[in-house]
């Protein structure tokens, strides 16, 4: 070989050298990069966990919420059935009280009827022999 080959194939490789040590440093810079960007994940996970454990407490917060004022809807709609069905009773009570005392009343007028009557008769049969 020459030494002109020579130098010329060095020159080659110590060019090729150069874009390796070039290559390695934009890599590094790469390398460099994704750790950033794995830093950033780690901490959007760390978020995002932060997140699903708020999410959970307030679920688990709102479903105890919402079993209290189910029970307080289920208690008051008894307490209104409840007053429903006494109201009921009370209207049936005062019907039968009221259907009995117009017997009476009918049966008391209809004897009063029948006293005039006869107070009448009486008053004009007394008339007319006097």
């Amino acid at each position: 070989m020459t030494v002109r080959k020579k130098k010329t194939i060095d020159e080659r490789f110590n060019a090729v050298d150069e874009q390796f040590a070039e290559f390695r440093e934009r890599f590094a810079a790469v390398d460099q990069r994704f750790e950033a960007v794995d830093r950033r994940f780690d901490g959007i996970d760390q978020r995002v966990d932060s997140l699903e454990r708020r999410v959970t407490i307030e679920g688990e917060t709102s479903r105890r919420h919402m079993d209290v004022i189910a029970e307080e809807l289920k208690d008051l709609l008894c307490l209104s059935l409840d007053r429903q069905m006494a109201t009921v009773q009370q209207i049936t009570g005062l019907a039968a009280a009221h259907a009995a005392n117009h017997v009476v009343y009918t049966v008391a007028i209809q004897d009063h009827e029948t006293r005039l009557r006869i107070l009448e008769q009486q008053h004009s049969a007394a008339d007319q022999q006097g």
